[in-house]
């Protein structure tokens, strides 16, 4: 690891405060893992350690898969505090699932969500990735992981965020501005791995 690439990233609590640092992701040296975005490329499964990354395709097996992640408790902390029932998971998976599809032609700003398993092949969590190309955040990602309560603590949200980097966003490193993430101000272990990591309160609620 010898490139050092810095970025400013925005670490946003919901209904709190802004954050703000700067953030380094590591790529390595050799030439022959950098993606050079061919077209009909394979959006491929992604191993790190004990756990893998598995694109989401549009594939309707995957609904319950989605509702166990996504129960009240871990939806409490991402999203509206609604668990996802089927119907909800079968739209969202109809919408990311074409992100893949449109990555492996080769449009690097078109990002894929990726399911986490563990070792046994059970889905423990979701990371997503999104590139802001018009709005206030214009060429900036925005990263967000959802994990199951007992994945929780183990830093498995920054491990699975450094292999999916690796993988899908070296293409977009030239273009982006830097990287936010916005977490729930109730989720502690969060808030903690990220201010750990180096992030500063700011007052502004945009940043440049």
């Amino acid at each position: 690891m010898k490139n050092i690439t810095s970025y400013k990233f925005v670490f946003i609590l919901f209904f709190a405060f802004y954050a703000q640092i700067s953030f380094s992701m590591m790529e390595d040296d050799d030439s022959s893992t950098q993606a050079t975005a061919p077209v009909l490329r394979k959006a491929a499964t992604i191993t790190f350690g004990k756990y893998m990354l598995v694109p989401v395709r549009q594939d309707k097996a995957l609904v319950p898969i989605f509702c166990d992640i996504f129960t009240s408790k871990v939806a409490a902390l991402y999203e509206d505090g609604q668990a996802w029932t089927p119907e909800k998971a079968l739209r969202r998976i109809q919408a990311v699932g074409i992100r893949v599809e449109e990555w492996e032609r080769g449009d690097n700003t078109t990002l894929p969500w990726a399911i986490i398993y563990d070792s046994e092949h059970n889905a423990v969590g979701v990371f997503q990735a999104a590139y802001n190309k018009n709005d206030k955040y214009r060429n900036f990602l925005e990263i967000a992981c959802a994990l199951k309560s007992d994945s929780w603590g183990q830093g498995l949200a920054l491990k699975a965020g450094l292999a999916y980097g690796k993988f899908f966003l070296r293409p977009l490193l030239k273009e982006v501005q830097g990287i936010y993430a916005t977490v729930h101000p109730d989720n502690e272990k969060s808030c903690k791995a990220m201010k750990k990591s180096g992030f500063e309160a700011s007052s502004s609620p945009y940043f440049p």
